[in-house]
């Protein structure tokens, strides 16, 4: 997806929004809230949208019902579950308004049911993200798919790394950079003060040593900036980076084609 399409990407669906603020100003008197579908249905979609906003990609079934038995209340956003809206009237707009992805037709709320650990789940998606998603698990299971000869020596390399910078890792951080190193694809994440910072001096150093070339880059100049003081090595925008790949693909494709006309 262009980097310009993700501003465009909606908060809030404003039909919705409208439809459950109307229903909430005209049709829904006080105590009465479950009787007004307009107010409960378009409040599936707001809450969603709200979350979204919040830095979630999805609901689940028990998140979004019951936050729209809050929000949908005559009482709006009481703890006391004898004033929110009734499970079943929530459950019933929840359905209504969501549709599968295989379902024909457009969507605006889609319902994606998983299995986690065993454990039967549904997953509320805007039709934005769920696409984004998939998209993006598709890219990953093809970059996963590509040959990968992992380097000779890695737990040895490491060891010497790590005397060499004088730390003793856990065996997470151990086992993130042997990860990274074998692996096409792999995503190193945690909260501050978890070693990442570590963890990626120690990989950028064990693969150094090992003969391999390292390109770092961030999604802004500000991020490449960081992490170029934090780890002692150049880094780049995202954009420049893809650039300079191109080019040098570019570069050689060129060179192989004079070669080729030579002979």
């Amino acid at each position: 997806m262009p980097l310009q399409s993700w501003r465009k990407i909606p908060t809030l669906h404003e039909a919705e929004w409208d439809r459950f603020q109307k229903g909430r100003r005209d049709g829904c008197p006080y105590g009465l809230a479950e009787r007004c579908s307009e107010r409960t249905e378009g409040a599936v979609t707001h809450v969603v949208s709200e979350a979204t906003s919040n830095g979630h990609c999805f609901l689940t079934q028990d998140e979004l019902v019951g936050t729209v038995r809050k929000v949908a209340s005559s009482r709006k956003g009481t703890l006391n579950p004898n004033e929110q809206l009734p499970m079943e009237v929530a459950e019933q707009a929840v359905i209504k308004m969501s549709s599968l992805a295989s379902d024909p037709g457009p969507k605006h709320l889609i319902r994606q049911p998983v299995k986690l650990n065993g454990i039967a789940m549904t997953f509320y998606y805007l039709s934005v993200y769920y696409d984004a998603e998939t998209r993006l698990a598709r890219r990953i299971g093809e970059l996963q798919s590509f040959p990968h000869i992992a380097p000779r020596g890695i737990e040895e390399t490491l060891e010497r790394v790590e005397k060499d910078l004088g730390q003793e890792p856990n065996e997470q951080q151990r086992q993130a950079v042997i990860a990274a190193l074998r692996n096409n694809l792999s995503i190193l994440t945690g909260g501050p003060g978890t070693g990442k910072t570590t963890t990626l001096k120690m990989l950028l150093r064990t693969a150094a040593r090992l003969g391999l070339n390292v390109e770092l880059c961030a999604p802004t100049g500000r991020a490449a900036k960081r992490m170029a003081e934090v780890t002692g090595q150049e880094a780049q925008t995202s954009t420049n980076c893809w650039n300079g790949a191109m080019r040098t693909m570019t570069s050689s494709a060129t060179r192989r084609t004079r070669s080729i006309a030579a002979c």
